[in-house]
């Protein structure tokens, strides 16, 4: 079992998409599996949903037995006060100590560092918070565009946004070659 988990908070959507492109990037980086976050409700969707923004991500049945696994995993190393699959949280001083601008090469260097690079040592790791640079996800854009558009809604609305930019666009264009040739 190789997982990476991005722990989401009940914050803005763009605060934690930053969390899911971090984990995005490992997963791909270090050969895990990506698990899609249990999220909690957030004033910030509208209409309000318990699940907050699982309303437009939602998880499946998988998912949710996974999480409660891994769930109990945590809370048995607890009690156990030992580990016997290696957690780990990678956090912003575990990417600032390996010196990489990717965070997912930074998380592969540092799981190497430690002896977890091999495909079958289990490993579950999560991440979360804003830190680090737009330099350090940059690899996960496309990947966080396909998961915007994954739900109609947004794909709706950024469609409307893409025209209405684009009709400006053309309008500005139309406008200033008007301009040049009546100076011509």
């Amino acid at each position: 079992m190789r997982v990476v988990y991005p722990y989401v908070t009940n914050e803005g959507f763009g605060n934690n998409v930053v969390t899911l492109a971090k984990a995005w990037l490992i997963s791909q980086s270090c050969g895990m599996r990506y698990q899609r976050p249990a999220w909690q409700f957030s004033h910030h969707v509208q209409p309000p949903t318990p699940n907050g923004y699982g309303y437009y991500f939602p998880t499946t049945r998988g998912d949710a037995l996974r999480l409660k696994t891994y769930d109990l995993l945590f809370r048995a190393q607890a009690k156990l006060k030992r580990q016997v699959i290696p957690t780990i949280f990678f956090d912003y001083a575990h990417y600032a100590e390996t010196g990489i601008i990717d965070v997912g090469e930074a998380c592969r260097v540092m799981l190497q560092q430690q002896g977890l690079d091999s495909p079958r040592q289990s490993v579950v790791l999560y991440t979360a918070g804003n830190w680090g640079q737009y330099d350090g996800i940059v690899r996960a854009r496309g990947w966080v565009r396909e998961l915007l558009l994954s739900h109609a809604d947004a794909a709706r609305l950024f469609g409307s946004l893409r025209r209405i930019v684009l009709d400006e666009l053309h309008a500005l264009v139309t406008s200033k070659r008007g301009e040049l040739l009546s100076l011509g």
